[in-house]
C-alpha cells in the first residue's frame, strides 16, 4: 500500500492517515484497472483457458508496475534488498490475476445463462 502512496506522495507523508488514505485508493484504482483491462481481453479473446489470462495480467502488471514504473520513479528503493518482501508480491499478484480472472469467468458464466 505504501508503494501505491508514494507514486503521489512524499515519503514523509505516507505514513499520516491522510497519506494512507491516499495510498489505499491509489492501490484499488490500479487493481480496478487491471481487472478492467482483463475484461475488454476476456471478452474479445473469450474465456477459454481464463487462468492462464489470469496469470499474464498479473505478470503484465508485475512488470509493468513493479519493474517499471516503480524502478523509473526511484519509488522504495529498499524494496530490492529484501528478496521475501517481493517474493510475497510476486505471490499477491499471481493470486490477484488468478481471482480476477475467475471472478470475471464466473460473471460471464452467470450473463451467458441469463441471456
Amino acid at each position: 500500500m505504501q508503494v501505491s502512496g508514494e507514486i503521489f506522495l512524499d515519503p514523509g507523508q505516507i505514513n499520516t492517515l491522510a497519506g494512507f488514505w491516499v495510498s489505499i485508493f491509489v492501490h484499488f484504482l490500479v487493481g480496478s484497472a487491471g481487472g478492467v483491462l482483463l475484461a475488454y481481453f476476456m471478452k474479445f479473446a473469450g474465456y477459454d483457458f481464463y487462468w492462464i489470462k489470469g496469470l499474464a495480467l498479473a505478470g503484465f502488471m508485475l512488470l509493468m508496475g513493479m519493474g517499471l514504473v516503480v524502478d523509473m520513479m526511484g519509488i522504495a528503493p529498499q524494496m530490492r534488498r529484501d528478496a521475501v518482501g517481493v517474493l510475497f508480491h510476486i505471490i499477491s499478484y499471481i493470486v490477484y490475476g488468478l481471482a480476477v480472472a475467475y471472478i470475471l469467468y464466473s460473471f460471464a458464466g452467470i450473463r451467458r445463462a441469463r441471456s
